[in-house]
């Protein structure tokens, strides 16, 4: 039996409280669910440096104690393992280490349902993909809802920070 990864993104604007990434929100009958932005690609030396999983690594720091109420919900209801985040800069720094080249810049694949056959692929090129997207969002406000954002006294500063929250199944 294989094991997968479940990632999803979390987005927070100049401290605030993080949020799911709502470009992975569907409905489910009547109830809005998070899609996680990858389940395939086992690459399992890369499971072993995020989080000990399939191999020698540092252990799961567990859900984050200020994770966004969407993602700890599909985490309640998923039976997991493994359960731990890191930073976009962090993952870049592994995946690199790990041999990952980053000559392919998209990152528009994952999310975009409307202009993606899901039928054929639901998840990112590779993980990559991933980090392509959340560098994007860090650094691009436009990829921000701010309807709960109040930006530094009406200046146009601001910082986006962005994490994984992830966790395996087996």
């Amino acid at each position: 039996m294989g094991t997968d990864i479940h990632v999803f993104i979390e987005y927070r604007v100049n401290d605030g409280e993080w949020q799911a990434d709502p470009h992975h929100v569907f409905l489910d009958g009547e109830y809005p669910r998070l899609r996680p932005v990858t389940t395939t690609g086992r690459d399992y030396e890369l499971f072993a440096a995020l989080a000990g999983v399939r191999g020698e690594g540092p252990e799961p720091k567990g859900l984050p104690e200020d994770v966004s109420p969407q993602i700890k919900t599909e985490a309640d209801r998923f039976l997991g393992h493994s359960y731990s985040y890191i930073s976009v800069k962090q993952f870049k720094k592994i995946l690199t280490k790990q041999g990952y080249d980053f000559s392919n810049t998209s990152k528009e694949a994952f999310y975009n349902y409307d202009d993606y056959d899901c039928t054929k692929n639901l998840h990112p090129q590779n993980f990559t993909t991933i980090v392509n997207y959340c560098e994007d969002m860090e650094n691009n406000i436009d990829w921000v809802v701010f309807d709960k954002h109040v930006l530094n006294d009406g200046e146009d500063k601001y910082k986006i920070d962005v994490r994984l929250v992830f966790w395996f199944d087996s």
